[in-house]
């Protein structure tokens, strides 16, 4: 069966998938943080409300998450449409430690409009989570991230600017990719890079290249020291000698 996922959607159901297959946990805090951006922003119903004709419901704390993509079949040589179509479409019921339940939905085709639509007569409930360990699960997700945050801010106070403002300095250290953005110059990048002795250089301007996270060597001029979020920063400009990868 060819399934016609769109990149997101297949990622996402994979994911939630996954998780259905290791019981209806997250495996990490790390997975759990990322859930809940990704599923906020896709959720269709949440904190008790239901969706597919109230056949899909949630409770306060929950989000429903409807993933649909075309099954594609092949008709004497065509792709099929209108009453052919088939639809893959499932339902994950979503909260802070995983997914609570998932749904096989269907649609069903109306010849009077020429469309497919939700049919919930058709909903099954194909799994349900064993919620025993719920409670457990969150108390060690959130003993975990409470200390991350609390490691964090602890690294942060250490922090220490570099150099004064207007010197020319050498820096070395693993740079991060946190934003871009487009205006009437181009695009506009902004870097993180943390030093071996856990200090914080930011840069705003051009791409350094190698993707998301790198090593770095390069000379730029300290244009100024800031502090965001209880960590010190020292802000540089005019990058030269730029040496990423193996090459730094």
């Amino acid at each position: 069966m060819q399934i016609g996922w769109t990149d997101h959607d297949k990622d996402l159901y994979m994911s939630l998938k996954g998780c259905v297959n290791k019981g209806g946990y997250f495996s990490s805090v790390g997975q759990m943080n990322y859930m809940a951006r990704v599923v906020g922003h896709n959720s269709y119903a949440k904190d008790g409300e239901s969706h597919w004709g109230d056949s899909v419901p949630s409770a306060v704390g929950q989000s429903i998450v409807i993933l649909e993509a075309p099954i594609i079949v092949e008709f004497a040589g065509s792709t099929g449409w209108g009453r052919r179509s088939r639809d893959f479409c499932r339902a994950f019921v979503v909260d802070a430690v995983g997914v609570v339940a998932m749904y096989k939905i269907h649609r069903s085709y109306d010849d009077s409009t020429g469309s497919s639509g939700p049919n919930p007569k058709r909903t099954e409930v194909i799994f349900e989570r064993d919620n025993s360990l719920a409670t457990e699960k969150l108390t060690e997700f959130a003993a975990v991230k409470d200390a991350k945050v609390k490691a964090i801010a602890e690294e942060k106070a250490a922090s220490n600017f570099i150099g004064a403002v207007g010197d020319r300095l050498d820096f070395q250290g693993t740079a991060r990719l946190v934003w871009r953005g487009e205006n009437q110059w181009g695009t506009t990048y902004i870097y993180l890079i943390k030093t071996q002795d856990g200090n914080t250089i930011k840069y705003m301007g051009k791409w350094l290249g190698q993707g998301e996270s790198f090593s770095i060597r390069f000379k730029a001029t300290v244009k100024k020291h800031e502090e965001y979020n209880g960590e010190k920063q020292t802000v540089v400009n005019r990058p030269m000698k730029i040496q990423v990868g193996e090459d730094a």
